[in-house]
């Protein structure tokens, strides 16, 4: 049977959605058991409060008030009332380089190094790549704790003297006390020209905010962002999704 922290997934066939909203709407608890051959679970009562507000907001959100389709505010207008998704934006991918990245850092990123913030030597395992003929790539690690790691990010264009901080843009995330050229747990994928993050709340995965930027040539476009505030034992892979990109 599962344990205590483990979790579990369910999902409803569709003619039985509506039964399933319907009682929600007038609960105030949901009792869960899980049923494995002929063993079944205790039950797990589950706390509705908020729930209705909750989806009231999805179905405004969505344009779906009084339309057949609301999740709560449900009325007589057609589904064709409900207008469509928004357009995804487009990011078109720079083709990678095959240039091997420098062993030794260059001098002009030593120079804005040596000015950053930074708790750990410089050298300690670099994230370093170039991203076109003239454009280089460059994260030291700042910060080192139990279960995240935060790096310092800079680009520096051949030719130049000075390194400048690459600053991320995060639509839709609130600000961090992080600096905005900072990453925590941080992974660049050369062959898909993808830098990744994953910042962690806490040791349990179970908050924080996580993310996917590609290189568009001039700088490093969101296409994904993720973030759960609230530690209460969501895994990242259900953390609501708060901005997306498609690319090409």
């Amino acid at each position: 049977m599962p344990k205590r922290r483990d979790s579990a997934e369910v999902t409803l066939p569709r003619e039985m959605v509506p039964s399933f909203l319907d009682g929600e709407r007038r609960a105030k608890t949901l009792s869960v058991s899980i049923v494995q051959e002929t063993q079944t679970s205790r039950p797990v009562v589950i706390s509705l409060a908020g729930a209705t507000a909750a989806l009231a907001a999805m179905d405004e959100q969505h344009k779906r008030v009084g339309t057949a389709t609301a999740l709560i505010s449900v009325g007589p207008e057609p589904e064709v009332r409900v207008p469509p998704p928004p357009v995804l934006p487009m990011i078109r991918v720079a083709k990678r380089t095959k240039a091997r990245p420098l062993a030794a850092m260059p001098k002009a990123v030593a120079a804005v190094v040596r000015k950053a913030d930074c708790d750990e030597p410089p050298e300690t395992r670099p994230i370093r790549a170039w991203l076109d003929g003239r454009t280089l790539l460059w994260g030291v690690l700042c910060t080192k704790g139990a279960y995240r790691d935060t790096y310092a990010f800079f680009i520096h264009r051949a030719g130049t003297r000075t390194a400048e901080p690459l600053n991320f843009n995060m639509p839709g995330l609130p600000r961090s006390g992080d600096a905005d050229h900072h990453l925590t747990s941080p992974s660049f994928d050369h062959k898909t020209m993808t830098l990744a993050f994953h910042d962690l709340g806490r040791s349990m995965g179970d908050c924080g905010r996580a993310g996917r930027f590609v290189w568009d040539g001039a700088t490093f476009q969101p296409v994904e962002l993720s973030a759960m505030p609230d530690c209460r034992g969501v895994s990242s892979d259900d953390w609501p999704i708060v901005w997306r990109a498609g690319i090409r």
